[in-house]
């Protein structure tokens, strides 16, 4: 009898050891599901009022602010993604910030914004007031591509006069706008440009050494990998049809080019190098080359040379 009652109290004992560990555990849980609900709010909070300090520096014309959060906006980062709102502080910057010096600090993110206004008006934003109008996006991209001297501007409007996007068809144009934005090492220009000149065009005369030579250092300033994987596609169809002389004086070229318009510690590697040594790589930088400069270029190159 004295056995079975020593055995039920021990397996109370037991039950209550357990149940006291399980809501230990319990407890422990909670705790911690509390402290990341606790660094969450924290988190949010941190980041709401970043938004209000850089919406008031915003509202007093700080350009900084302005342009921080139109992207803010544009992407959906840490605020309700809203073209709209972007379009605004675009439009904002371009009508305050218009007359900037193109060697001044602030002429960069001006010109950021008459690209980024361009580009809504090229495509519109559906569901708001904001139409479709390429005449004025071409005079946005005009003037930042002109006064201030941008090269993504430049390749853009270049971009608008070899479709006739809301102008003629206009090619000779065009290569002076990519010719000046391939000296500022822009890889899409130069990729651009470079597959102009290699299979030539209707008022563009073919040169396929130079265009070998653009297609190559563009593979190395382009702006991020799904950038530089579509210069590659047209890099290694490019070397793929040329012969075995184009590409030697086509690589001679791009070697005399690189410390131009190349980017600074890279060589160029043709696709049998890449093949035959795969540790040879020639990957394009995620970030912008910082070679690229504010102010107007002067058409050269030879570029005149590359007109009918």
């Amino acid at each position: 009898m004295f056995k079975w009652f020593t055995l039920g109290v021990a397996a109370m004992a037991a039950l209550f050891l357990t149940s006291r560990m399980i809501w230990a555990g319990e407890e422990m849980r909670i705790a911690a599901a509390e402290h990341v609900d606790t660094q969450t709010i924290d988190a949010k909070q941190v980041v709401s009022k970043r938004v209000a300090a850089l919406e008031v520096a915003a509202e007093l014309g700080v350009i900084d602010a302005q342009l921080q959060l139109a992207r803010m906006y544009e992407t959906g980062e840490d605020v309700p993604l809203s073209h709209v709102k972007a379009f605004e502080l675009y439009r904002r910057i371009a009508d305050d910030q218009a007359d900037v010096r193109p060697h001044h600090a602030r002429a960069r993110g001006v010109a950021h914004a008459f690209v980024a206004l361009g580009s809504y008006y090229r495509a519109g934003i559906p569901g708001s007031a904001i139409r479709i109008d390429k005449r004025r996006a071409a005079g946005l991209l005009w003037h930042a591509a002109s006064y201030l001297g941008d090269a993504e501007a430049q390749c853009a409007l270049a971009q608008m006069y070899l479709d006739g996007e809301g102008m003629p068809h206009n090619g000779r144009l065009a290569v002076n706008w990519l010719t000046n934005a391939a000296k500022k090492r822009h890889g899409k220009a130069q990729a651009i440009l470079g597959e102009l000149l290699w299979r030539g065009a209707k008022d563009v005369r073919r040169q396929p050494l130079k265009g070998l030579a653009l297609l190559s250092l563009a593979r190395q300033n382009a702006s991020d990998k799904e950038q530089a994987r579509w210069i590659d596609e047209l890099y290694s169809n490019a070397y793929a049809h040329a012969q075995a002389d184009e590409r030697a004086r086509a690589g001679k070229l791009a070697e005399q080019w690189q410390e131009r318009m190349g980017r600074e510690g890279f060589v160029v590697i043709t696709p049998e190098q890449a093949s035959a040594d795969p540790s040879l790589t020639n990957e394009a930088a995620t970030t912008p080359a910082s070679g690229i400069a504010a102010g107007f270029t002067n058409v050269g190159m030879e570029s005149a040379n590359a007109l009918r």
